[in-house]
């Protein structure tokens, strides 16, 4: 393929081609001016030298005497080499000459126009004579009686002229010459530069790279920000705009001026070459909750490569970002429906042993013991079934508590619920309570593992046109004093050990519902002291309708 010019190879073109055509100007305007100051140059002094000669009493007397030619022959030369004047001719009124630079010529008439200075003005004219096209003057010679008796005639040759425009051409060309130069000089010290800049790209071939960076880049799904040295948006697509939920002119703008909770503004300005976990490997991705999303968070160095003999240098940090909030749903949805199927497994097990038992004993003819035993067995387990199923109409929570129930029990804990009969609310909801149930029940059961005495106790109230109340409680470690549930939600708290994106989510998702909802979270202590309740309070008119978009006071 054809290799285009450069951009320093247009603009050195393009430069010379101005300072050729300035160039042309300028010697066209110097030599029409020139030429013009030296034709007025030498008619002025051609008028000088010929009234003064007119005017001399030496010329009246000579040109009345019986040889003219013998003494105004020598004074017309001493004149022409005093006065710098090519040629100063005396003449009868007849035209002949007395005098001339061509001694050859004397006697002989005068070439030019004669008839204004013989009726007693100075003419001047640009004639071609004996000595070549010259600018002349010609003045009439008068007795003391004022009478015309000679002429007298004074002039420049043409080629004194030029000669005259010739020696101003010399430092006009250098002047050319040396801009070119200049330009010359400027433009490849230009060019090396933008060769380092662009990597010798060509225009066509820039703006053809920037075609595909502005397609690829809001074509793409993923998020993709850059952010400089100095904190400042460098370039964002459409994704990564909406994803943070900014202008998607923010490009310029710095990190700190934009609507980012703490944490995630404190990820985005970090320093990708110093920043380490305690494991000491460099921290490149993170989970955050912003505005409602889930979002995974890749944070990279943006480097220049090295190239040549010019080191790679740090250009700043290059984050993507991806939206997993309906995986985040997906998954709680999947948990809940993992946890019911677990318990129905274990049931279906546990069930089949109780059936051995109820055999064995049938077969040993014991069977008030195998009908106590079979009734027993599923009584419990019903009972709360048909609790649920009662008092809740929305099945999937119904499920979700029955599965977390059975799930305690097979950890080995104690568990109570109950629910107040009519509990209702709008299907919408079911979501997200799913989210807030399934995740406090399980920090509950995590902070259960090592505790001495595990209880615990879920308990929903209200709903049917009043405030929902959701409590659930454990008597586990519990949480220090000193922090509130806004500290706990934070994204990255935990006191449990950190996963491959860190912990502290389920809190924050847990936080984010509630605020949906205009509702409120609370953190006590149990009756007596240890373990935690939370209690989480949804106002009667977000049970109904549509979701709420206005996030509400969170505690």
């Amino acid at each position: 393929m054809h290799r285009r010019w450069s951009v320093a190879t247009r603009l050195l073109v393009l430069q010379l081609a101005g300072v050729a055509v300035l160039a042309a100007g300028a010697v066209a305007f110097t030599v029409v001016g020139a030429r013009s100051d030296a034709q007025q140059e030498a008619s002025t002094r051609s008028v000088a030298v010929a009234t003064s000669l007119a005017q001399n009493p030496l010329v009246v007397d000579a040109v009345s005497g019986p040889d003219p030619t013998a003494t105004l022959q020598p004074y017309a030369l001493d004149v022409m080499a005093a006065s710098d004047v090519d040629f100063v001719t005396i003449m009868s009124t007849d035209g002949v000459r007395y005098t001339h630079r061509d001694p050859a010529q004397i006697g002989k008439h005068y070439l030019g126009t004669l008839g204004p200075a013989l009726e007693g003005q100075t003419v001047v004219e640009t004639y071609t004579g004996t000595l070549g096209p010259s600018v002349r003057a010609v003045a009439p010679v008068r007795d003391a009686a004022g009478e015309i008796v000679a002429l007298v005639a004074s002039g420049v040759t043409i080629s004194r002229v030029e000669g005259t425009l010739a020696q101003r051409l010399p430092p006009l060309i250098g002047g050319v010459l040396g801009a070119a130069l200049l330009v010359v000089l400027a433009t490849v010290i230009l060019g090396r530069y933008l060769g380092r800049v662009t990597d010798g790209r060509g225009p066509e071939e820039m703006a053809r790279l920037f075609a595909y960076h502005e397609s690829v880049l809001h074509s793409v799904r993923e998020g993709l920000l850059l952010i400089d040295r100095r904190g400042r948006i460098a370039l964002l697509n459409d994704q990564a705009a909406v994803l943070l939920g900014v202008p998607a002119d923010s490009a310029g703008r710095r990190i700190a001026d934009l609507p980012l909770e703490p944490d995630l503004e404190s990820f985005l300005l970090a320093d990708p070459a110093i920043g380490e976990d305690p494991g000491g490997e460099p921290v490149t991705e993170e989970v955050h909750l912003h505005a409602g999303r889930v979002l995974v968070l890749t944070r990279r160095p943006a480097t220049q490569p090295r190239r040549g003999r010019r080191p790679a240098r740090l250009l700043g940090t290059v984050v993507t970002l991806r939206d997993r909030t309906e995986i985040e749903r997906l998954s709680g949805e999947l948990d809940a429906t993992r946890t019911l199927s677990d318990a129905l497994r274990s049931q279906t097990h546990e069930h089949s042993n109780r059936m051995h038992v109820v055999a064995s004993l049938v077969e040993l003819g014991r069977y008030a013991e195998a009908v106590a035993f079979a009734t027993d067995s599923t009584a419990r387990s019903q009972h709360l079934a048909d609790e649920l199923f009662a008092g809740i109409e929305d099945a999937v929570v119904a499920a979700l508590l029955l599965g977390k129930w059975t799930e305690a029990r097979e950890r080995g804990v104690e568990a109570e619920i109950d629910v107040s009969a009519g509990a209702r609310w709008d299907p919408d909801l079911s979501e997200d309570l799913v989210v807030i149930l399934g995740n406090l029940i399980d920090n509950s059961l995590d902070a259960l593992a090592r505790a001495p005495e595990r209880r615990l106790g879920v308990r929903i109230a209200g709903g049917d046109g009043t405030d929902l109340e959701l409590s659930v409680s454990d008597t586990g470690t519990g949480v220090p004093a000193d922090l509130g549930f806004g500290d706990l939600a934070r994204r990255g708290f935990s006191t449990k050990e950190h996963g491959a994106f860190g912990r502290g989510v389920g809190l924050a998702l847990v936080d984010d519902a509630v605020r949906r909802r205009g509702g409120t979270v609370d953190l006590t202590a149990g009756e007596d002291g240890s373990g935690c309740v939370a209690t989480v309070r949804i106002p009667a008119r977000s049970l109904v309708g549509e979701r709420r978009t206005t996030p509400g006071p969170a505690r």
